[in-house]
């Protein structure tokens, strides 16, 4: 089952709030519901809600639950079904399932059929060769009632030959298949099952693969596949979540040329700075703080835990909190950070989302001054792609030659880098935007490109950006992973690692 969280409904940024306050609200609305036809992308949504009283609100992924999902940490929730049958988009995405057989079976199973092909030939050529020869020496065979009815055949012979049947010469065919039979290698499947078993049991009973922290042995599932083990040549896996244990804490981060975390600069010098000074350091804080769709949440004791879709933004509003800007509320007006001089208030006008093809997020905001700033955080060549030109577009974190120097400092750690800008905008820009990615949001139609008008709007705002500093996020590599890899080595396995950190 697919879980769905809240952080993900909040990232929505509240753009259906509103519409509906309560089920007694909804008694007396009328909605049409505009999206795309049945397909089977299953990480993707595109639709429009559209109230018979009020602004159209866009639908995407976030609103979407996909069949058999749970909604988690969701008192109320108003739907409406969109697809249903062999429409729905876990149907449209299903596929056959896959073959289990292990490559040895496979290679055993195409031997029997070419020794059953062989089979199939040697018998045909045995029957046709039989038929000639039969039809040359039947004279001869008056003793298996073949033309017994000549004089010189005994009576005794002619009698029973009267109640017996002749049969074709092709009749043979079955009669030489089976005297073949031995051919085919059934006690091959046998042994090899024996084998399979044995080396499960040698698998089940090795205590270099035991756990002793949670106390669990390796289990062999299935037997056949032991063969394949032993074929392995090359092992392609992710890095994230695979080598490592995708617990990720803030470590380090560069801001004004000073990079915070190491010895010479630790982080409490710059959460000093930060509460002391209006400065690069802090404005780099106030994005990790603001710039994420991070939802906190109270525990049973009254602690305040951040809910996340990914555990790079926890990191980083976490590493907030530690600079002293903690991230406090978020509703569906804006953000509440817990700062040195009181509760700081940024007003949410816009959230632009992640994805692989963007490689960066952008959070457009009002602060608490009034400002409407863009806030941007993103793969280093991204970013720094997006920044203006010169060493102006990298002033506060210092020049962008420093600033490159820390990110290969941190990729040298194996840390995870983030480069975060922002950019302040004219409340003329800033309506002309919201204007613009509003009807981006809403597009719909035969046709029509939601993804390129939104990358379309996104670009008109995400340009000349003034980069603040940079961020190292540590994600520990699983217990025994070089080991493991060693022991590969040794084994001739080459490993392929696929990774999105800065190498």
């Amino acid at each position: 089952r697919r879980g769905v969280d809240e952080p993900r409904a909040a990232a929505a940024d509240a753009r259906g709030a509103g519409v509906v306050a309560s089920p007694d609200a909804a008694a007396g609305e009328a909605f049409a519901l505009e999206f795309e036809p049945p397909c089977g992308r299953v990480h993707t949504f595109e639709g429009t809600l559209r109230p018979s009283t009020g602004a159209d609100v866009p639908l995407d992924a976030t609103q979407f639950v996909l069949r058999g999902s749970t909604l988690r940490n969701t008192k109320l929730a108003l739907g409406v079904v969109a697809y249903t049958g062999r429409d729905t988009r876990l149907v449209r995405n299903a596929r056959e399932t896959p073959s289990k057989l292990s490559e040895l079976e496979r290679i055993v199973n195409n031997m029997v059929f070419f020794i059953l092909g062989c089979m199939v030939a040697m018998t045909s050529a045995s029957c046709i060769t039989y038929v000639i020869w039969f039809a040359s020496a039947k004279k001869n065979l008056w003793y298996m009632c073949y033309r017994y009815n000549a004089g010189s055949v005994p009576e005794l012979f002619r009698e029973n030959c009267k109640s017996d049947e002749n049969y074709s010469p092709g009749s043979t065919w079955p009669t030489f298949f089976i005297l073949f039979n031995n051919f085919v290698p059934i006690s091959l499947y046998v042994t090899i099952e024996l084998i399979n078993f044995v080396q499960a049991r040698y698998v089940d009973e090795d205590l270099e693969m035991y756990d002793e922290s949670q106390d669990t042995p390796v289990r062999a599932r299935t037997s056949n596949m032991n063969a394949d083990l032993g074929m392995i040549a090359h092992v392609f896996s992710d890095k994230t979540g695979t080598l490592t244990q995708n617990v990720m804490t803030f470590r380090m981060c560069a801001a004004g040329g000073v990079s915070y975390g190491g010895p010479d600069h630790p982080l409490s010098e710059m959460r000093a700075e930060i509460a002391s000074t209006d400065c690069a350091a802090r404005d780099l804080a106030t994005i990790m703080g603001v710039c994420h769709t991070v939802v906190p949440e109270k525990n049973e004791q009254g602690e305040v835990e951040y809910r996340a879709e990914s555990p790079d933004e926890e990191a980083l509003v976490d590493g907030a909190a530690q600079l002293g800007l903690a991230f406090a509320t978020r509703d569906p007006a804006g953000i509440t950070l817990d700062a040195f001089d009181g509760e700081r208030r940024y007003a949410v006008l816009a959230v632009l989302p992640f994805d692989s093809a963007r490689k960066r997020m952008s959070t457009l905001v009002r602060t608490p001054d009034g400002v409407a700033r863009l806030m941007c955080k993103g793969a280093d060549n991204i970013v720094l792609g997006l920044a203006k030109e010169g060493d102006e577009g990298c002033a506060k974190a210092g020049g962008r030659d420093v600033l490159q120097k820390a990110l290969a400092d941190f990729a040298t750690e194996g840390l995870r880098t983030l480069v975060l800008a922002q950019r302040d905008l004219t409340d003329d820009e800033c309506a002309a935007f919201q204007k613009r990615w509003r009807a981006a949001e809403t597009a719909a139609g035969k046709g029509v490109d939601r993804a390129k008008l939104l990358a379309e709007a996104a670009a008109t705002v995400e340009r000349d950006l003034e980069v603040v500093g940079a961020t190292a996020i540590e994600d520990k590599l699983q217990d025994g992973a070089p080991d493991t890899i060693a022991e590969l080595a040794k084994a001739g396995i080459k490993l392929w690692v696929l990774t999105g950190d800065k190498v």
